[in-house]
């Protein structure tokens, strides 16, 4: 049975991708964008079933085989062209620090990418907050295989159900909606359970949106059979129902709120309002069969698979897409690109007059041919990635507690100030050179400095490539590192602007426990300590206070207490000398606002500069200061994401700069 187009729902597709889009554009104005993905699933779920049923009720059966070669010829074309294109990016340099990208380009050529993201730990949340380098440019195909799995197994599991209840007398609708009332039941529980990202990836916890659409149409189905049709009235709800859409997604939050807590099912029901409200004439009707929305709609598939890796590599080539500028070319190309595909290749394959045989060959062959691609793709690593080979070569040997000879401590005028902090450039240099801020490596000391890194992400980074530096200058440097992720050194209060608990709570642990103990057991020279990132979010320590910003004095006050305090415990535990970095700001923009404020990390700057003039034998090490004076502070090639050196410029770094000046300030006097 042939049904006639429907522009209007070809709008709501139009609406669904628009609401992605923009939220991917990285509005502030739109954080729940993502619930388009959601009226996507509702929709797909009652034209899916529509169409079963249609089939069902005209022959008494389903042609599953035909069911799925049309699938098939709607779906794969673009698809498998799209992830061969990914794996050509791949080739010509891009995605280089996607951790993990064949195993999510196999999930995606498989329809299991959902299934992927969660075995790898990964967070929805986290796509949108640090660097875009790390970002997978399929990372969007899981909804797509929420789709695909739905799709595998409901057109049995719907025949089943229509000839269950037609055997019985029942309702077919009153079935379903027993099915969508029981995952709307469990998808909450599945947080409780497996936490919010289960809720959001799961496909059991997003089985509700699918059963929700396929509610309508077997009610629609059942209304049409007894004579009864669809009641007028449904477009006075539709109204209501748009705008509930609307809300949500301008004010549910992207990484947290009631998208991660199980009210997806709740939201399906505003969704299946809205395309019920669509199925008579009306106002509403008519407004979403307008051309524009109703081409959108004719395009989403297409938009919705290129737009996600277009916007990451316009990111990572400098373009801000928050910006008119940067959004307006971002759209313009996504577009351009999905309407090619709708053109040259997704509608004359839909429109094939194919049989199922030869569609299935040529299915296979497309996938076997994605296969070899993906097969035949360069690796690409974790910009931070684990231990290596030369932080075990470099590591700090232990030995017995006053057993080591000491060091030889002359002065030397290129490394003191009159403040008793090194300065972070020789004299007499030319700053705007970077031959200039090289600082040549002394003669070796009676032994290895022994240096204990001790800080965040961004210092194991640094400790990376320092302890590559002190393979190659084994009788100047032993290097070991101790960090956690989101290590800072204020200890207490709460973050307000992100959920910061288990980071404070961890660093604490490492500061005061693991650190002084690690200090004992390797009798290190110096310690060096580093953060960048969770010392400058704003926190709250008492109600009456309310969130402040590095930047108020009170903040301030405790930021030098705590700093002086990490300082004590490290001198305490036997550490000769402290060296503080002053690390260089973030050139990225982080999806929280107080991370991006420079005054803030500047205020974090002033107090470890005033806590090292007055502490005795703690220095600072200008990072950030050198690394705009050798011209690198924004160059990609240093820090690809603006925040963590990559592995080779943490060897020039050492090499250039910070492995001779440690080697010189540990052999100057203390005080």
């Amino acid at each position: 049975m042939k049904r006639r187009y429907q522009p209007e729902l070809d709008g709501l597709r139009g609406l669904a991708v628009a609401l992605v889009v923009l939220f991917h554009l990285g509005f502030s104005w739109m954080p729940g964008g993502y619930v388009g993905v959601s009226l996507f699933f509702t929709l797909s779920g009652y034209l899916i079933s529509r169409l079963l049923l249609d089939e069902f009720d005209a022959e008494g059966s389903v042609g599953f085989g035909r069911f799925y070669a049309r699938r098939a010829r709607r779906l794969l074309p673009a698809a498998q062209v799209l992830l061969i294109l990914v794996v050509v990016a791949r080739v010509a340099g891009e995605f280089e620090y996607v951790e993990g990208l064949s195993a999510e380009l196999w999930g995606a050529l498989a329809q299991v990418a959902n299934w992927v993201h969660l075995a790898g730990a990964s967070s929805y949340a986290a796509l949108f907050e640090g660097s875009v380098v790390s970002v997978s440019p399929v990372a969007h195909f899981w909804s797509l295989a929420i789709e695909e799995q739905f799709y595998l197994v409901w057109p049995v599991s719907l025949v089943a159900l229509a000839r269950t209840a037609t055997r019985r007398g029942v309702a077919l609708w009153r079935i379903v909606l027993v099915a969508f009332v029981v995952s709307a039941v469990i998808t909450p529980l599945i947080g409780v359970w497996w936490g919010r990202d289960a809720v959001y990836w799961a496909t059991p916890a997003r089985l509700g949106e699918l059963l929700a659409g396929a509610v309508l149409a077997t009610w629609q189905r059942d209304r049409v059979r007894a004579g009864r049709g669809l009641p007028l009235d449904m477009t006075t709800w539709g109204w209501p129902a748009l705008a509930a859409v609307l809300a949500a997604a301008v004010t549910w939050p992207s990484g947290s709120g009631p998208g991660f807590a199980g009210w997806f099912p709740v939201f399906a029901v505003a969704s299946t309002v809205l395309v019920a409200s669509l199925l008579v004439p009306g106002v509403l009707a008519r407004a979403f069969a307008a051309r524009p929305l109703a081409w959108l709609g004719r395009i989403s598939y297409g938009l919705y698979l290129v737009h996600w890796p277009v916007f990451l590599v316009l990111r990572r080539h400098g373009w801000e897409l928050d910006q008119p500028v940067g959004a307006l070319v971002a759209v313009a190309l996504a577009v351009l690109l999905a309407q090619a595909s709708f053109v040259v290749l997704e509608r004359p394959v839909r429109e094939a007059r194919w049989d199922g045989r030869r569609t299935g060959v040529l299915a296979v062959t497309a996938l076997a041919v994605t296969a070899v691609a993906i097969s035949l793709m360069p690796p690409t690593r974790s910009l931070l990635g684990g231990k290596t080979a030369a932080m075990e070569a470099a590591s700090i040997r232990t030995v017995e507690e006053g057993s080591l000879v000491p060091l030889v401590t002359t002065a030397s005028s290129s490394v003191s100030t009159s403040s008793g902090a090194p300065s972070v450039l020789p004299t007499s240099t030319d700053p705007s050179s970077v031959a200039g801020v090289t600082l040549a490596l002394p003669d070796a000391p009676p032994r290895a400095v022994r240096i204990l890194v001790v800080g965040d992400s961004t210092a194991f980074a640094m400790g990376r490539g320092l302890a590559t530096w002190a393979v190659a200058h084994p009788d100047h440097a032993a290097v070991d590192v101790l960090w956690a992720q989101g290590l800072g050194f204020v200890l207490d209060g709460r973050i307000t602007t992100f959920d910061g608990a288990s980071f404070v709570a961890r660093s604490a642990e490492v500061v005061r426990t693991e650190m002084p103990a690690l200090i004992e057991r390797l009798q290190p020279d110096v310690v060096v300590m580093m953060s960048t990132v969770d010392d400058v979010a704003d926190r709250e320590w008492t109600p009456a206070e309310g969130p402040l910003a590095p930047t108020d004095p009170r903040f301030g006050a405790r930021l030098r207490s705590q700093y002086r305090a990490a300082t004590r415990i490290a001198l305490d535990a036997g550490a000769p000398r402290v060296v503080w970095v002053v690390a260089p700001v973030p050139a990225n923009d982080f999806s929280t606002a107080d991370l991006n404020v420079r005054e803030s990390h500047l205020a974090v700057h002033a107090a470890i500069r005033e806590v090292a003039a007055s502490v005795p034998g703690v220095s600072v090490a200008e990072m950030d200061e050198w690394l705009t004076a050798a011209g690198h502070a924004t160059n990609d090639e240093w820090r690809p994401d603006g925040t963590h050196l990559s592995e080779q410029a943490a060897v020039w770094l050492a090499e250039d700069w910070f492995g001779p000046w440690l080697v010189r300030e540990s052999l100057r006097p203390l005080p």
